[in-house]
Protein backbone atom coordinates (compact mmCIF):
# COMPACT_ATOMS: atom_id res chain seq x y z
CA UNK A 1 0.00 0.00 0.00
CA UNK A 2 1.48 3.33 -0.96
CA UNK A 3 1.44 6.47 1.13
CA UNK A 4 -0.67 8.24 -1.49
CA UNK A 5 -3.60 5.89 -0.79
CA UNK A 6 -3.87 6.99 2.84
CA UNK A 7 -6.30 9.85 3.60
CA UNK A 8 -3.76 12.25 5.12
CA UNK A 9 -4.83 15.39 3.28
CA UNK A 10 -7.75 16.41 5.50
CA UNK A 11 -10.21 14.01 3.96
CA UNK A 12 -12.93 12.71 6.25
CA UNK A 13 -12.94 9.03 7.02
CA UNK A 14 -16.02 7.45 8.54
CA UNK A 15 -15.39 4.75 11.11
CA UNK A 16 -17.75 2.94 13.44
CA UNK A 17 -16.42 2.16 16.88
CA UNK A 18 -18.21 -0.55 18.84
CA UNK A 19 -17.48 1.23 22.13
CA UNK A 20 -19.08 4.47 20.94
CA UNK A 21 -22.01 3.11 19.00
CA UNK A 22 -25.16 2.97 21.12
CA UNK A 23 -28.18 0.76 21.03
CA UNK A 24 -26.48 -2.55 21.64
CA UNK A 25 -28.02 -5.37 23.64
CA UNK A 26 -25.71 -4.75 26.59
CA UNK A 27 -26.51 -1.05 26.66
CA UNK A 28 -30.24 -1.70 26.63
CA UNK A 29 -29.97 -4.32 29.36
CA UNK A 30 -28.00 -1.99 31.62
CA UNK A 31 -30.46 0.88 31.17
CA UNK A 32 -33.47 -1.32 31.81
CA UNK A 33 -31.85 -2.85 34.91
CA UNK A 34 -31.03 0.61 36.28
CA UNK A 35 -34.61 1.66 35.67
CA UNK A 36 -35.89 -1.37 37.57
CA UNK A 37 -33.56 -0.72 40.50
CA UNK A 38 -34.61 2.94 40.69
CA UNK A 39 -38.29 2.02 40.52
CA UNK A 40 -37.93 -0.67 43.19
CA UNK A 41 -35.93 1.52 45.55
CA UNK A 42 -38.20 4.51 45.17
CA UNK A 43 -37.54 8.10 46.08
CA UNK A 44 -37.62 7.39 49.81
CA UNK A 45 -34.65 5.01 49.62
CA UNK A 46 -32.73 7.54 47.54
CA UNK A 47 -33.37 10.23 50.16
CA UNK A 48 -32.22 7.88 52.93
CA UNK A 49 -29.07 7.08 50.94
CA UNK A 50 -28.39 10.81 50.47
CA UNK A 51 -28.85 11.43 54.21
CA UNK A 52 -26.52 8.54 55.08
CA UNK A 53 -23.89 9.83 52.66
CA UNK A 54 -24.08 13.24 54.37
CA UNK A 55 -23.62 11.57 57.78
CA UNK A 56 -20.58 9.68 56.49
CA UNK A 57 -19.14 12.85 54.97
CA UNK A 58 -19.58 14.72 58.25
CA UNK A 59 -17.94 11.86 60.15
CA UNK A 60 -14.93 11.87 57.83
CA UNK A 61 -14.73 15.66 58.09
CA UNK A 62 -14.80 15.60 61.91
CA UNK A 63 -12.39 12.66 62.32
CA UNK A 64 -9.24 14.82 62.64
CA UNK A 65 -10.81 16.39 65.75
CA UNK A 66 -9.96 13.14 67.52
CA UNK A 67 -6.34 14.31 67.48
CA UNK A 68 -7.31 16.90 70.07
CA UNK A 69 -7.96 14.10 72.56
CA UNK A 70 -4.36 12.94 72.29
CA UNK A 71 -2.51 16.21 71.63
CA UNK A 72 -3.12 19.75 72.78
CA UNK A 73 -4.02 22.34 70.17
CA UNK A 74 -0.78 24.26 70.70
CA UNK A 75 1.26 21.09 70.09
CA UNK A 76 -0.54 20.51 66.78
CA UNK A 77 -0.03 24.13 65.77
CA UNK A 78 3.67 23.97 66.67
CA UNK A 79 4.06 20.81 64.60
CA UNK A 80 2.29 22.43 61.66
CA UNK A 81 4.29 25.66 61.85
CA UNK A 82 7.65 24.05 62.64
CA UNK A 83 7.51 21.32 60.02
CA UNK A 84 8.42 23.51 57.01
CA UNK A 85 11.69 24.63 58.61
CA UNK A 86 12.92 21.13 59.44
CA UNK A 87 11.06 19.34 56.69
CA UNK A 88 12.25 15.90 55.74
CA UNK A 89 10.76 13.82 52.96
CA UNK A 90 8.54 12.04 55.46
CA UNK A 91 7.25 15.32 56.89
CA UNK A 92 6.44 16.65 53.44
CA UNK A 93 4.71 13.41 52.50
CA UNK A 94 2.65 13.55 55.69
CA UNK A 95 1.71 17.17 54.99
CA UNK A 96 0.68 16.32 51.44
CA UNK A 97 -1.49 13.46 52.69
CA UNK A 98 -3.06 15.73 55.30
CA UNK A 99 -3.74 18.30 52.60
CA UNK A 100 -5.35 15.68 50.36
CA UNK A 101 -7.50 14.43 53.24
CA UNK A 102 -8.68 17.92 54.22
CA UNK A 103 -9.55 18.80 50.64
CA UNK A 104 -11.30 15.48 49.97
CA UNK A 105 -13.36 15.61 53.16
CA UNK A 106 -14.41 19.21 52.48
CA UNK A 107 -15.43 18.33 48.93
CA UNK A 108 -17.29 15.28 50.19
CA UNK A 109 -19.28 17.37 52.67
CA UNK A 110 -20.16 19.87 49.94
CA UNK A 111 -21.17 17.14 47.49
CA UNK A 112 -23.32 15.28 50.02
CA UNK A 113 -24.95 18.52 51.17
CA UNK A 114 -25.80 19.54 47.63
CA UNK A 115 -27.16 16.09 46.87
CA UNK A 116 -29.44 16.07 49.91
CA UNK A 117 -30.42 19.75 49.50
CA UNK A 118 -31.77 19.01 45.99
CA UNK A 119 -34.11 16.42 47.48
CA UNK A 120 -35.25 18.60 50.38
CA UNK A 121 -36.39 21.56 48.30
CA UNK A 122 -36.76 24.68 50.43
CA UNK A 123 -35.49 22.93 53.55
CA UNK A 124 -32.25 22.35 51.66
CA UNK A 125 -31.42 26.03 52.10
CA UNK A 126 -31.36 25.51 55.87
CA UNK A 127 -29.10 22.49 55.39
CA UNK A 128 -26.75 24.50 53.18
CA UNK A 129 -26.64 27.31 55.74
CA UNK A 130 -25.92 24.79 58.50
CA UNK A 131 -23.01 23.21 56.64
CA UNK A 132 -21.56 26.48 55.33
CA UNK A 133 -19.36 27.00 58.44
CA UNK A 134 -17.93 23.50 57.93
CA UNK A 135 -16.95 24.39 54.39
CA UNK A 136 -15.34 27.64 55.60
CA UNK A 137 -13.40 25.70 58.25
CA UNK A 138 -12.29 23.22 55.57
CA UNK A 139 -11.02 26.09 53.45
CA UNK A 140 -9.13 27.55 56.42
CA UNK A 141 -7.59 24.15 57.25
CA UNK A 142 -6.68 23.68 53.60
CA UNK A 143 -4.97 27.05 53.54
CA UNK A 144 -3.03 26.38 56.76
CA UNK A 145 -1.79 22.97 55.61
CA UNK A 146 -1.07 24.17 52.06
CA UNK A 147 1.03 27.08 53.30
CA UNK A 148 3.02 24.75 55.54
CA UNK A 149 3.47 22.21 52.75
CA UNK A 150 4.52 24.65 50.06
CA UNK A 151 6.82 26.52 52.43
CA UNK A 152 8.45 23.22 53.33
CA UNK A 153 8.86 22.28 49.67
CA UNK A 154 10.27 25.72 48.89
CA UNK A 155 12.79 25.55 51.73
CA UNK A 156 13.68 21.96 50.79
CA UNK A 157 14.30 22.95 47.18
CA UNK A 158 16.22 26.13 48.04
CA UNK A 159 18.06 25.49 51.35
CA UNK A 160 20.29 28.54 50.83
CA UNK A 161 17.31 30.74 51.71
CA UNK A 162 17.67 29.78 55.36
Amino acid sequence: MSDNALPLRGEKVSMVSPSLSGGGAWDGAVHSALGLVKAAAGPRAAAIWAALSLCGALASWAAPALLLHRYRADQLLDALIGSPVRASEGDLLALSLVLAYVVASGLLVGWATARLARRLGRSGVVLCLATAPLIVLSLAATMAVAIALFTGVFIRCFPSLL
